[in-house]
């Protein structure tokens, strides 16, 4: 409420650290993923590669999004379930790599802090939830644009967004009446939540999948799907199929993911009586950090 009555609003644009990156000083993230600053392709950009869930949840809802956050590998958009070994079968060259939405063309391209499309949404639920007037179906429409926006500009596209907003309109349309685009879906599928904040939560993870992986571990965290559940439950409620959300792998008996990071040993070293005053912190059973009510 204090932005609003500041009068300067919301941020609407992709805020970025651009220090003057280069081919031999280039963005971390692309010398991370990609290329390192000597032009040789890294360790990292053969490792990580596309999932099952993914690939699927964005073709499930003909988003264009898809190929901007990945790259196709020899057998096109195809991921691997979590955990399954690197087998000829899962060979790291026909699974889908890390797009150049997310890395850009080159060394040269821009680190972003928070996105636009962020802010929509965060904006999208305080609208919702009554902290600020506003439509927060347009909050979220004005999101999903932005993230088109945001991820075809960053893999090089012309910056008259032309195709962004043409496909983002598209993919809006395509969607109408599904909870997890539509703000203003009525009814989900097996009498499960209809839009509102199930469609901003959502489109939280379709926009800043790659990008922003703490924001979202948070709201999977903080926002209860159903009675009965004490985190966020994607894809279900459109019909999708989700598949395995964690590890396949036999060695995991886990069958949810953590909902809070654990302390370092130096901290249990060096600060024991504060640790202590937590009480008892582990990932399994799952133990919860003291805002998540959930």
């Amino acid at each position: 409420q204090k932005i609003a009555d500041e009068g300067n609003g919301f941020l609407t644009t992709d805020a970025e650290v651009q220090p003057g990156y280069q081919a031999d000083k280039g963005n971390p993230f692309y010398n991370s993923y990609v290329n390192d600053n000597t032009g040789t392709a890294t360790a990292n950009s053969v490792y990580f590669k596309a999932n099952t869930y993914a690939i699927g949840y964005y073709g499930y809802n003909a988003d264009d999004r898809e190929a901007r956050l990945y790259k196709p590998g020899s057998q096109g958009f195809r991921g691997v379930d979590y955990g399954l070994p690197a087998l000829t079968s899962n060979a790291a060259s026909t699974l889908a790599g890390i797009g150049e939405g997310l890395t850009g063309t080159n060394a040269n391209a821009p680190q972003r802090i928070i996105t636009a499309a962020e802010s929509y949404l965060l904006l999208a639920e305080c609208i919702h939830r009554g902290f600020v007037p506003g439509d927060a179906a347009a909050a979220v429409n004005d999101g999903i644009n932005a993230s088109y926006r945001s991820l075809y500009r960053i893999a090089g596209f012309p910056i008259d967004n032309v195709q962004a907003d043409a496909d983002a309109l598209a993919y809006i349309s395509f969607n109408a009446g599904y909870a997890d685009v539509d703000y203003t879906a009525t009814e989900g599928t097996n009498n499960l939540a209809p839009g509102g904040l199930y469609t901003i939560i959502s489109q939280k993870w379709f926009a800043l999948n790659g990008l922003a992986p703490y924001e979202v571990w948070s709201d999977y965290r903080r926002v209860d799907f159903a009675p009965g559940t004490n985190h966020f439950v994607y894809g279900v409620v459109t019909g999708f199929a989700p598949g395995p959300p964690i590890s396949v792998s036999p060695a995991n008996t886990k069958t949810e993911i953590p909902v809070r990071l654990l302390y370092p040993q130096t901290e249990y070293n060096y600060n024991p009586t504060n640790v202590g005053a937590e009480g008892p912190i582990g990932a399994y059973p799952f133990s919860h950090i003291f805002w998540d009510i959930n």
